[in-house]
């Protein structure tokens, strides 16, 4: 047996051996075994330098099999599901705080899945309107690095970790939108989280995501939330924010937030065309390939990629179904003519 052969058999071993966390990988999976069956056995046919090449991917595999496994354990040592009540005006409001890892597919499929069965008529993100293109832009189209202020020394597997970014938030979204709430029209997102450019700001100059700043303000919009008449919230957060949102909830939420982004279920919907929109004009698959495609083809698929995600053109496009409340008087008129 050849050098390209021992390595594949031994790369088969050890995907034999890791087998129960590997199934949190299905997808990539069936494509690895889908390539493996080409080779149709060991014989004087055997193509070596694919051989190669499939050791590669198998091995990439196991490595981001593994390092998705210990995220999950390690979300699995917290206390990631939390139901707290809220108080308004002598009416509560019941609130699921969901933690997860920003990294983690695992996280990302938990998060619908408690979307899925809550069925909220409000769901918060830990995002921003500066982050508007988060929802837009899915996996296929993401770089290896989610943001340029990570260490660029970062292992490999952690970068391609990093790639899938926020994908609990369009996990979330996109089983919110499923909801049998949803599909009445009563639905509201709430964009919680202070803006991006403050967050980079803080991290850049004091070195700290300065929880003690985000908490009270993620705690504020889904207190609002429930002061505009929502009974069933849920909050799919960092795991990090869960302890201080929850007793910021429990102490004092009244306060105005300093940024939140409220969306009403018509601009729900033109988020989701915006997504059908960039998945038909820039095809995942042809995205991947950009750079062996003509040079003109792939500048007009980074044209219009950049375009659809521009957060200030998504922000434009929802015009007035979409808030940056300044005071609960606006937010409660523009709530009541936008989402009742």
């Amino acid at each position: 047996m050849g050098r390209p052969a021992c390595l594949l058999a031994c790369a088969f071993g050890a995907f034999g051996a890791f087998g129960p966390c590997l199934q949190l990988w299905a997808g990539p999976s069936s494509r690895i075994v889908r390539r493996a069956q080409g080779f149709g056995g060991f014989g004087s046919d055997f193509d070596e330098d694919k051989a190669e090449d499939l050791v590669k991917d198998i091995n990439t595999f196991i490595e981001d099999s593994l390092y998705e496994d210990m995220l999950a354990r390690d979300l699995e040592e917290r206390e990631v599901l939390r139901n707290l009540t809220v108080t308004v005006a002598n009416d509560t409001t019941k609130v699921t705080l969901v933690g997860t890892n920003h990294i983690s597919q695992t996280a990302a499929r938990f998060a619908e899945r408690i979307v899925a069965d809550v069925q909220p008529s409000a769901l918060i993100l830990e995002l921003c309107s500066e982050r508007l293109g988060t929802l837009i832009r899915g996996n296929g189209h993401r770089g290896t690095q989610a943001k340029n202020w990570m260490d660029p020394d970062e292992p490999e597997v952690v970068r391609r970790h990093l790639a899938r970014n926020g994908d609990e938030t369009r996990s979330a979204f996109r089983a919110f939108m499923k909801s049998t709430v949803s599909k009445a029209s009563r639905g509201l997102l709430v964009l919680a989280d202070m803006k991006a450019s403050v967050v980079e700001h803080d991290i850049e100059i004091l070195g700290d995501f300065l929880l003690d700043r985000r908490d009270p303000n993620l705690a504020r919009n889904i207190y609002r939330a429930a002061m505009l008449g929502h009974k069933n919230i849920v909050a799919v957060l960092g795991a990090n924010h869960l302890s201080g949102v929850a007793q910021e909830l429990e102490h004092d939420g009244r306060a105005m937030p300093q940024h939140g982004l409220y969306i009403s279920q018509s601009g729900c919907k033109k988020l989701q065309e915006r997504q059908r929109k960039l998945k038909k004009k820039v095809p995942p698959k042809k995205w991947k390939r950009r750079d062996s495609l003509p040079d003109r083809s792939g500048r007009n698929m980074e044209i219009c990629l950049t375009e659809l995600c521009n957060h200030e053109k998504i922000l434009n496009s929802l015009g007035k179904d979409a808030l940056e409340a300044s005071s609960w008087e606006d937010l409660e008129a523009w709530h009541r003519e936008e989402c009742l």
